[in-house]
């Protein structure tokens, strides 16, 4: 029997053998994955601060001080969603900056509408400053002018948890870093009326003379935030490209050279012939002579005269 086994076992294909690891293995991997991510601490969304719902939007420690503002500490809330929420044992609640000792107010009963208010006095007031605003809802806190810890909690909020947190001032708990310190004429704002929120005290709060508000002041919508619009690229524009105009080569104009000018020869005075007086050289006749050769002239004459009419006799 034991041989039959052994038998059919190794006559399992190895290709079929490859393919049950591969898998088994692929299996292995998913099981250790799936371990890890459970076993992995996965963050609570409203321990780390998540934007708030329902938020805080001011906190005034200075009433009924020596020149406070108004006579009472007050506490605002803001509902920064488009919907009406109920406060049904949600709770608010002060501890001094370096104490763990909270104390709370109820908010049972109250259902807050889209982007409004709800204004809390902290204590009696005093017999400094102007009176608040009707307020909301009255309890017993005794807030710091210019430090301490604000934390609201929603009824599903671990006690270590919240919903939102303002610490101001020298504390030791806030939302990343203190918003900065009150003083009697100084509360401290959430931004845009209690539309920002980026879980940053330093960044979300800024310390302005206070402007208490309650259920009957103005909502204050919180739209979404404008995007900037990007610059318009800008169009290429076809840069024409210039055409090369033909300068006109100047024409080279032959400057006739100067023919050579034989330099005049040097004046010669002109010599004036000077007449010299005439000379008689031929020898001189007499009367007689001329007149003895006229004769002859004569004669000769009338003798040749048919002869030749060429002929002439001059008397020289």
């Amino acid at each position: 029997m034991r041989c039959l086994f052994l038998v059919g076992f190794r006559s399992i294909p190895k290709v079929l053998w490859t393919s049950l690891w591969r898998y088994l293995i692929v299996i292995g991997w998913i099981l250790l994955a799936g371990g890890v991510f459970w076993l992995a601490p996965q963050p609570d969304v409203r321990a780390q601060g998540a934007l708030c719902t329902i938020c805080i939007s001011q906190v005034y420690g200075g009433g009924g001080n020596d020149g406070a503002t108004y006579d009472a500490d007050f506490i605002e809330l803001f509902n920064a969603t488009d919907a009406s929420l109920s406060l049904d044992n949600w709770s608010v609640e002060y501890a001094p900056a370096t104490s763990a000792n909270w104390k709370s107010i109820a908010l049972d009963g109250r259902i807050m509408p889209p982007y409004t208010y709800l204004l809390i006095i902290g204590m009696t007031p005093g017999s400094e400053g102007l009176p608040l605003p009707s307020p909301d809802l009255t309890g017993d806190l005794d807030i710091a002018v210019d430090q301490g810890n604000v934390k609201l909690r929603a009824p599903d909020s671990l006690p270590e948890t919240h919903v939102d947190l303002l610490g101001y001032g020298a504390v030791d708990a806030s939302e990343n870093q203190p918003a900065p310190a009150g003083s009697s004429n100084d509360a401290l704002h959430r931004l845009l009326g209690g539309c920002t929120d980026s879980n940053n005290n330093s960044a979300d709060f800024e310390s302005s003379e206070p402007t208490p508000r309650n259920s009957g002041s103005p909502s204050n919508p919180c739209a979404p935030p404008t995007p900037t619009p990007e610059p318009p690229s800008p169009t290429p524009t076809d840069t024409e490209i210039p055409t090369p105009t033909e300068t006109p080569s100047p024409t080279t104009t032959s400057t006739p050279e100067p023919l050579p000018t034989e330099p005049p020869s040097p004046h010669r005075p002109t010599r004036k012939r000077q007449r010299l007086p005439h000379r008689n050289t031929k020898p001189h006749r007499n009367r007689d002579q001329h007149a003895g050769i006229a004769a002859n002239c004569n004669a000769i004459f009338t003798f040749n005269r048919r002869a030749s009419s060429r002929f002439r006799c001059s008397i020289k």
